[in-house]
């Protein structure tokens, strides 16, 4: 059945292609403009020709041969078909794979290509220009890291000398999450009886890895499957490929040919010995892949083949995405307990020994002092340690003494009162394990939101100012007091020291000077000044001792499978800075990471030179240093230097492929390095300049260079992959911190500029809802220093107009638009270009609103005072030229519509170049027109451009983006298949729903379209379901007789029908009638149609 067109809906795409907002006189507000109009009418015939490209489709099914339903079990499937095991395989084992990654809480996705390197260059090098920076972006969109890892390329003559490059290579697989194969004709590197270098390279890595003992004669490349596959079946998430012989034929007969004996070599076997070994090993994958039901394929070419590794790794890698996005939607409180409470167990793993203070932490819980606690002592000395340990064995129930108590947390990720006989109740927060947890709000958010789980108190502390969570700490902690008054409340805060000193915190003003009566404090840092001056308790955490020392030796040492004479490690205990735990740890590392044992005494002396762990971990870093001499090419600087130096500027940390990318460092040079300083980095997931990023000067710097197609600011968001709400709290903390310093009314008039340019880069990079208060910002300041009558209000008016109705809240629009225009017309001509930008952006509600009339008169006025006084190539004039494209399709004049859109692109194309977002929007508004005169393939080319500028410009989870995925599915349904048009559907469902929120009109259209989708492919229910969705949203956005809800209605009571559901039908189309005969009149079609159906369903019912 073909349902209804969207003539009428005035849903159909997203803001890009209509733009309605005002031109600013620079081209300075495309962005925005851009984004302005959510309410475009579908103009296209998209539901007959679906309907006819479903007949086709099926008639050309139907006439082609049955293929065999068994496949020999030496023949992987080709990329034309998919095995049901394969897709048995998606199905599970890639989500599967994804809940045991994401239940690691890894926020890093490590994939390992392995094949022979010669003759597989064309696809290594396709892989990583074409399809590694789209698989990254995926990830990175939603917090996640993918590291390609391909030792075969960039590996030096002095790597390979090095006879490491096995042990790297097993390394390196050792911590990926996933394996991925692929051969062609060579077998690839072993040895035949004399290679000498190989020969090392096994004695090597054989002291890590005995089992290749018995792999001596295969390759470096089967020895690799083996260690990712084979050696644990079903562990790695893993897929292979196989390229066809004739390639490799035809290029070794050609090249050969041509007297390139080199390369011809490349294409085919080293022996025939090494052909059978390759043939057996490819068996062997084979009848595993079938086994375990693993992605296994046949290609043709080095571009097909690189194309089906992206789209194989893509489907594993999308489970674990989606479950990263589902992870990302917890609230703060959740994702900051769950950090918490992994630093609290990996610290309390490292303690050792100081059982005499866990007893003195017990016994002054149990005296019921209300003076805090104080637990002092130098760096290193395990005060973090000790208070894990004791806090995770009282939570874990692990002492059988008189405190215990449940690790049970609530939906808050606070503690809750356990239903075990225990006392104690648990309140803590650890400075230092997250980038968050040094500042002084985040503790006391924490502890907010801790103290009112107690109570079951629903509140989120996280949406608290300084000044708000100062008294919510001791409201809430005295009604937790008073609501578990039988038990005692422990709040443990670790390493006060290192707060930031911000907002007085190190004065500790923010702590409830009288505590109540059953509330113990107990917080750690190294001076015992604190102790002092407020008169607390004090315990300090003194040296190791003797024995202790040597038990901490002994262990360290039996991990390595190392020893050291009594001589030597009584040299070790004589040394002051070993009775310092963390000195003695990193000292016992550095020591086995020593390579001579008839030199050890010498670097004992060297290591001991140190008088404290800052000097030691010097000496270990100059150590590394000197191992890489000469690794970064032109730096003169060595590569551990170079390494440290970054992490160091950079205050929040960096990725692995930062750290790539900033010093150009080859995957094979960033393993030795990594392997190397191993034990002396910390995995947290990074950011890159924040600090100086949210500054308003240099933003205002970065921001500017957006207009002239500089996207450095848009793309170091999208690599951060923070969300808009953390993007806008960053920038508003930084205008508060400006506005506090501000002296007179020219600071607040700068402050409100910033503010401007903050409000339209959130915007313009799809943040719409968290826009909103930079702009009320930058009005409020604009209002304290002009009046609120002033001409210096009517932009930002109309920018929170224009965003406004971005969102769906055509009311407030309208509000906003209206005092703009009135003060706009007070202070300025009725020509002046101030009114005409904001009659511009007035146009977009009446767009809105179906009265096109009205919005072209105002557009062609635009128009008309544009050509006067700007210059034909300004980008005003293009923005007129779009939005009079936009109308004049909407009300059928196809033509004229393509004549305006062409216009429009040909000026911003050569104002602003093909990539920049009001080129492309242009674009999109061609393509739809297009599409709407039968003109399918040049629509497809507009469509794919749009989509490929914007997934790479703005980002995947960009509304604009979003807009042309649902263009580009339009096409893939007519042209492609209809499960692959229904993802790409979805995909910009979920992206709008995450930008605009699950009931923005944008929704609509895309709602329509998977309802026909699911229509046509006979799932009634689905569409049943899209179609109720879409008319709720219309509804509350339009109201219940609007005549843009007859398409949606006519549907609805079809499926009904169908389904013999009479009554609801009736109910439906009725409605389609009365809405009909109001706005259409009594003769329209519609309205006749509806009648009809109306009057037979009253008899039936």
């Amino acid at each position: 059945m073909a349902q209804r067109e969207n003539a009428n809906n005035p849903f159909a795409v997203t803001a890009a292609a209509a733009e309605g907002g005002d031109g600013d006189g620079d081209g300075g507000g495309e962005g925005i403009d851009g984004l302005a109009d959510v309410f475009h009418v579908a103009f296209d015939p998209f539901a007959a020709a679906l309907d006819l490209h479903a007949k086709q489709d099926a008639a050309e099914r139907s006439s082609q041969p049955s293929t065999s339903a068994t496949t020999e079990a030496t023949t992987p499937t080709t990329s034309a078909s998919t095995s049901s095991s394969h897709a048995s395989y998606t199905a599970d084992g890639n989500w599967s794979w994804a809940q045991q990654h994401f239940a690691s809480g890894s926020r890093v996705i490590r994939a390992f290509f392995s094949s022979p390197f010669g003759g597989m260059e064309d696809e290594r090098t396709t892989l990583t220009k074409l399809y590694f920076p789209e698989l990254r972006a995926m990830c990175e969109a939603e917090g996640l890291t993918f590291v390609p890892i391909d030792l075969r390329w960039g590996i030096t003559e002095r790597d390979a000398q090095d006879a490491r490059v096995l042990q790297l290579c097993l390394k390196e697989i050792d911590r990926c999450d996933m394996f991925v194969g692929f051969y062609a004709a060579r077998y690839g590197w072993h040895n035949t009886g004399s290679d000498e270098l190989l020969t090392r390279n096994f004695d090597i890595a054989i002291k890590e890895y005995p089992w290749i003992e018995a792999f001596k004669d295969k390759s470096v490349t089967e020895i690799e499957f083996e260690a990712g596959h084979f050696q644990c079946p079903g562990e790695k998430a893993s897929c292979f490929f196989f390229r066809a012989s004739e390639h490799d034929s035809a290029k070794h007969a050609a090249l050969t040919a041509a007297g390139d004996t080199t390369n011809a070599r490349k294409f085919s076997a080293e022996s025939a010995q090494a052909a059978a070994m390759r043939d057996e090993l490819k068996k062997r994958v084979v009848a595993s892949a079938s086994t375990l039901r693993l992605p296994c394929h046949a290609y043709s070419t080095p571009e097909e083949g690189a194309r089906l590794m992206y789209e194989t790794v893509k489907s594993i890698l999308a489970p674990r995405v989606t479950l990263a996005r589902q992870a990302n939607r917890l609230k703060h409180g959740d994702s900051e307990a769950a950090q918490h409470d992994v630093y609290m167990k990996l610290r309390s793993d490292m303690f050792l020994g100081y059982e005499n203070y866990l007893d003195a932490i017990t016994q002054y819980v149990n005296s019921e002092s209300t003076t805090p606690l104080v637990v002092t002592g130098r760096h290193g000395t395990g005060k973090t340690s000790l208070l894990a340990r004791w806090l995770r064995s009282h939570m874990e129930g692990a002492r059988k003494d008189n405190v215990t108590q449940s690790s049970s947390k609530d939906s808050k990720g606070g503690p809750t009162p356990s239903s075990a006989s225990g006392d104690l109740l648990f309140v803590y927060h650890f400075v230092g394990c997250s980038s968050k947890s040094t500042t002084l709000v985040n503790l006391l958010q924490r502890l907010v939101q801790q103290f009112s789980s107690l109570i079951g108190d629903d509140v989120d502390a996280f949406e608290f100012d300084i000044t708000q969570l100062k008294s919510k700490l001791a409201s809430f902690m005295a009604r937790a007091a008073r609501a578990h008054s039988d038990r005692r409340i422990v709040v443990l805060l670790d390493a006060l020291d290192e707060l930031l000193a911000e907002h007085n915190a190190h004065d500790l003003s923010w702590l409830p000077s009288l505590l109540p009566s059953n509330v113990a404090v107990i917080v750690s840092t190294v001076d015992a000044s604190l102790a002092r001056e407020h008169q607390w308790s004090n315990l300090h955490i003194t040296d190791l001792s003797p024995d202790l020392i040597s038990r901490i030796m002994h262990i360290q040492l039996q991990i390595r499978g190392k020893s050291l004479s009594e001589r030597q490690q009584a040299r070790i205990l004589d040394h002051p800075a070993c009775h310092t735990p963390l000195f003695l740890i990193v000292l016992i590392a550095e020591l086995c990471a020593f390579g001579s044992f008839e030199e050890l005494d010498d670097k004992i002396e060297a290591c001991l030179r140190s008088e404290n762990v800052e000097a030691l971990f010097m000496h270990v870093l100059q150590r590394l240093d000197d191992d890489f001499v000469g690794v970064l090419a032109g730096n003169g600087d060595g590569a551990v230097r170079a390494v440290m130096t970054h992490l160091a500027c950079a205050r929040h940390g960096l990725s692995e492929a930062e750290i790539m990318d900033c010093l150009e460092l080859t995957p094979q040079t960033w393993s030795r390095l990594y392997f190397a300083m191993e034990d002396l980095l910390v995995t947290r997931s990074g950011l890159l300049l924040r600090a100086c990023i949210t500054h308003p000067r240099l933003f205002a710097d970065l921001c500017a260079g957006l207009s002239a197609g500089n996207y450095d600011l848009l793309h170091y968001w999208a690599a951060v992959g923070d969300t808009g709400e953390q993007m806008a709290d960053a920038y508003m903390k930084s205008l508060d911190a400006q506005l506090s310093a501000a002296e007179n009314d020219d600071d607040l008039t700068e402050i409100a500029t910033a503010a401007t340019r903050i409000g339209q880069y959130l915007a313009e990079a799809g943040h719409f809802k968290h826009a909103v208060k930079p702009f009320q910002q930058a009005l409020k300041l604009k209002e304290r220093v002009y009046g609120r009558e002033s001409e210096k209000v009517v932009d930002t008016l109309a920018d929170l107009g224009r965003l406004c109705f971005t969102q769906g809240d055509a009311k407030s629009s309208h509000a906003l638009y209206t005092r703009a225009l009135k003060i706009a017309r007070k202070c300025f001509d009725a020509d002046d270009l101030s009114v005409i930008n904001i009659e511009i952006g007035y146009a977009s509600v009446l767009k809105q609103q179906e009265d096109f009339d009205a919005a072209l008169q105002l557009y062609k006025h635009a128009l008309k005072v544009y050509s006067s006084v700007l210059s034909p190539e300004h980008l005003d004039v293009a923005l007129v030229h779009h939005n009079i494209g936009d109308v004049l399709a909407r009300t059928g004049h196809e033509e004229e519509a393509v004549e305006s859109y062409q216009i429009a692109r040909d000026i911003r194309q050569r104002a602003l170049g093909a990539s920049h977002p009001a080129t492309v929007s242009t674009l999109v508004g061609l393509g739809s027109v297009l599409l709407a005169t039968g003109q399918v393939e040049e629509a497809q080319a507009c469509f794919k451009t749009a989509l490929e500028v914007r997934t790479r410009v703005l980002g995947r989870n960009h509304p604009e983006t979003a807009e042309a995925l649902g263009k580009a599915a339009l096409i893939e349904a007519l042209t492609g298949t209809i499960d692959d048009a229904m993802n790409m559907f979805m995909e910009a469902i979920t992206i709008l729903e995450e930008s605009f929120g699950p009931n923005h009109p944008a929704l609509c259209e895309y709602l329509d379209r998977m309802a026909e989708l699911a229509q046509e492919g006979g799932h009634a229910e689905d569409a049943l379901h899209f179609y109720t969705r879409s008319l709720s949203i219309k509804e509350v956005a339009l109201g219940s007789d609007s005549p843009a809800l007859c398409d949606t209605l006519y549907n609805i009571a079809q499926l009904s029908m169908e389904a013999n559901h009479l009554q609801e039908a009736y109910v439906n189309i009725k409605r389609v009638y009365d809405i009909a005969k109001v706005s259409f009149g009594p003769e329209h079609p519609l309205t006749q149609e509806a009648g009809e159906k109306t009057q037979l369903l009253s008899q039936l019912v």
